[in-house]
């Protein structure tokens, strides 16, 4: 009867966790070379970014964002990849932020 109570509790601990998006973590983003890494390239390295549109001045911006949460912790991880493409789709400047490792 213990067993299946722990076996019950330690499941009930494994819904509660979350992630959102794909993992991206320092060695990737060391793979972005500005000015030559394409849009394309990006998305062979961080999937489909969750955001992208074009600001006033025609050129492209795309966000990638990884999110995992816990079961009564809150975020234990959160990462943020932004990125601004010129005319040619080749990064122009990205900035990358997050907390958790």
């Amino acid at each position: 009867m213990k067993v299946l109570i722990a076996l019950a509790l330690f499941g009930l601990l494994l819904t509660g966790c979350a992630t959102s998006g794909r993992p991206i973590n320092q060695d990737k983003v060391d793979q972005i070379q500005i000015g030559e890494t394409t849009f394309d390239q990006m998305q062979e390295i961080f999937g489909p970014p969750i955001a992208q549109g074009y600001g006033s001045g025609g050129k492209l911006t795309a966000t990638w964002f990884y999110v995992k949460t816990g079961a009564f912790i809150g975020i234990q991880q959160q990462k943020n990849l932004a990125v601004l493409f010129d005319e040619e789709k080749r990064v122009e400047e990205y900035t990358f932020s997050g907390t958790g490792g």
